[in-house]
């Protein structure tokens, strides 16, 4: 997780996505990477190209893509968070070359906001409902954003997972978090009151005096990407399953 929030920092600071700036380096990492599991999953017998085409193809990564990119938008505009149109559209267009960076062909790679949003309909209606590991990796990002944010176990750290959940619940709506086990809660309310949240925030920061740094900005989400304690490398996984793989 502090990999992949540090590569959406990286792709978004100035130069970052200029030849051989880091978010161009960590783009070019993520394809690598793909194309070598694809690899692993080809040669391990295990995997059914026939029913289930060839793993990781360029398919998923448009599909990934628009996730990242034009739902991410809609998801925090449903926040509360307030975007300018040349926001919108320089995030889409940032998102547009680190996708066709990750091997997506311009057959199917979307040119804008609306054409991402169409095609992330027309995956999911193709994709399956979602499977075990599914479930396990929604649950495990919800799980580790306290570890993210520094936080030991105790009340305020359960108090968060619950709203974590309650929340996306209210994004992703109950068929979908049911879907993926989440935990039954009643979201009546709950996007409004954290549009409010934003709100008072943006009030506040422009309060006389006030400080500019706020935990939930730029620098608060740079903070939580650091991944000096466990490093960064460009080596390659060799084995399908990670316990079996050398450290990479």
């Amino acid at each position: 997780m502090k990999q992949n929030t540090r590569h959406l920092v990286e792709i978004t600071l100035p130069g970052g996505l200029d030849r051989f700036g880091d978010g161009w380096k960590l783009t070019v990492r993520i394809r690598l990477i793909h194309a070598q599991l694809r690899r692993l999953f080809l040669e391990s017998g295990e995997w059914d190209v026939t029913a289930d085409g060839v793993p990781l193809h360029a398919s998923h990564m448009a599909l990934a893509a628009s996730g990242f990119s034009a739902v991410n938008l809609q998801a925090v505009r449903k926040l509360g968070v307030r975007l300018t149109e040349e926001e919108s559209v320089g995030y889409m267009h940032i998102w547009r070359y680190v996708t066709w960076l990750l091997g997506v062909p311009e057959e199917i790679l979307f040119a804008g906001e609306h054409e991402a949003v169409h095609l992330k309909e027309v995956g999911y209606a193709c994709e399956p409902r979602p499977s075990t590991e599914s479930i396990t990796l929604a649950h495990a990002i919800v799980n580790c954003v306290p570890d993210l944010m520094g936080m030991e176990d105790g009340p305020k750290r359960k108090r968060l997972i619950d709203f974590l959940f309650r929340t996306s619940r209210a994004l992703l709506g109950d068929d979908m978090a049911d879907a993926l086990e989440y935990p039954p809660q009643f979201t009546l309310g709950v996007l409004p009151f954290v549009r409010m949240q934003q709100r008072y925030k943006a009030l506040r920061l422009r309060m006389p005096g006030a400080s500019h740094y706020d935990s939930e900005n730029f620098a608060g989400l740079l903070q939580r990407s650091v991944y000096d304690d466990i490093g960064m490398s460009y080596r390659m996984p060799d084995a399908l399953r990670e316990a079996e793989s050398s450290a990479w």
